[in-house]
This record gives structure tokens, C-alpha cells and sequence, in this order.
């Protein structure tokens, strides 16, 4: 994650009324996330599969932390509902006791 757009991210948060050790707390459970679903596992794998998002590069890599989260970002704007928003991002984001049965 570029250090601009992480003092954007902060910025933002704190503007919202989330403590920057919430949002770290937070990005380092997404970037978690988005390894064991590389590997096909984990809280988010199926939430990614089922947004559409690519979380593995065209050159086989695994894409940056700050791209995956712009689509994941555009994803969850997409969604009608609310209660399937929240299951999403629950899934992405929280702590691990946050996300049992997703």
C-alpha cells in the first residue's frame, strides 16, 4: 500500500470517527484475508469469488493490497442491500471472532 494513499485512508477515517489503530487493525486483517483466499481459504475467499474480484495478477502474482480494496471498495457500492453489504465487509475486514460462519 503506497504511503499516500494510506495517509488518504487515515485521513478519511479519522474524519468518519475510526481510530487509526481500528483502521490498521482492520487493513492488516483485509491484507490477511486476501492471502488465505489466494490459497482458497478463509473468511473472504468465497466473498471475493462472489464480488468478482481478482485478488492473483495477470503476471501471476498476488495484486497489491491497495488495488484489491478499490475493487473491493467498488463491490460493496454495487450491493442493493445493506444486510449483504455488511456480511461482505464483515468478511474482509473484521476480526476473526466478527466473522464465524462466513
Amino acid at each position: 500500500m503506497s504511503t499516500s494513499f494510506l495517509q488518504e485512508f487515515r485521513f478519511a477515517s479519522t474524519q468518519a470517527g475510526i481510530s487509526t489503530q481500528k483502521l490498521e487493525s482492520s487493513l492488516m486483517q483485509f491484507t490477511k484475508r486476501i492471502g488465505e483466499a489466494t490459497n482458497g481459504t478463509g473468511a473472504a475467499a468465497s466473498i471475493n469469488k462472489d464480488l468478482g474480484i481478482e485478488l492473483i495478477a495477470a503476471d501471476g502474482s498476488i495484486r497489491s493490497t491497495e488495488a484489491v480494496l478499490n475493487d473491493v471498495a467498488d463491490a460493496l457500492a454495487r450491493m442493493d442491500s445493506q444486510a449483504e453489504r455488511a456480511a461482505a465487509a464483515t468478511a474482509q475486514f473484521a476480526t476473526k471472532r466478527w466473522c464465524q460462519g462466513y
